[in-house]
């Protein structure tokens, strides 16, 4: 459907045009025109202004004094907005759910800092919260991934795993653990936590843009 807009856009003698980014890599044919991608309305605006400054836009006024360029830009804009909605829908879903987990990460990350403060106070209850990470593979795998330990390999009763002291201080937390322990009842998926060294990582992880992301540090680094 766009390249068959564009070809009548060349047709009109047009020398550029604007189009939503995701169909600009999806165009097989070649074309004469400067075509130039946009991912939202401001680059969108920021395009149309590039336009007007060049030298290959003539100014035609009626007898209103409305601008004959500026009426087809509108038209064409609205056409480049109602390309952009429909290419970024998804896009705007993804992006909220990636901010509800970064949200859910915040929120165990609140609590646990608030234990480490009282652990230095040699309160060591905590310890015994969650469960081993070897009882998840999932759980395991991702361990490795952050640490690289391989934890699968090691039996939780055997004498390796208790004389392991960076793996016994990971514990893993399930949802209804994490509503239990820290009275977070939304639904950020099982989480493995050290409190003495505060970390929270999501055993799942998230798929973003290309990228996965796992702790806050991840997101607030990428």
């Amino acid at each position: 459907m766009i390249e068959k807009q564009l070809k009548e856009a060349e047709k009109l003698g047009f020398k550029k045009c604007i189009i939503p980014e995701n169909n600009k890599k999806l165009l097989k044919e070649k074309f004469k025109l400067d075509i130039i991608g946009v991912k939202n309305i401001k680059d969108a605006m920021k395009g149309v202004r590039t336009i007007i400054k060049t030298k290959e836009v003539e100014v035609m006024r009626n007898d209103k004094g409305i601008t004959m360029v500026a009426l087809v830009i509108t038209i064409l804009l609205m056409i480049i907005l109602a390309g952009i909605t429909v290419a970024t829908g998804k896009n705007t879903m993804r992006t909220a759910q990636f901010q509800s987990f970064e949200y859910e990460l915040e929120q165990i990350q609140g609590k646990v800092d608030v234990i480490y403060q009282k652990m230095q106070d040699n309160d060591e209850q905590y310890q015994t919260w969650g469960k081993n990470v070897t009882e998840s593979e999932e759980a395991a795998d991702t361990l490795k991934l952050m640490t690289g330990i391989n934890y699968s390999n090691i039996d939780n009763t055997s004498e390796e795993y208790y004389y392991t002291p960076t793996l016994t201080k990971y514990r893993l937390f399930t949802q209804s653990e994490l509503d239990e322990r820290f009275g977070i009842s939304s639904n950020p998926g099982n989480v493995i936590i050290n409190f003495e060294t505060r970390e929270v990582i999501s055993v799942s992880g998230f798929a973003y843009e290309g990228e996965m992301y796992y702790t806050l540090k991840d997101i607030n680094g990428k």
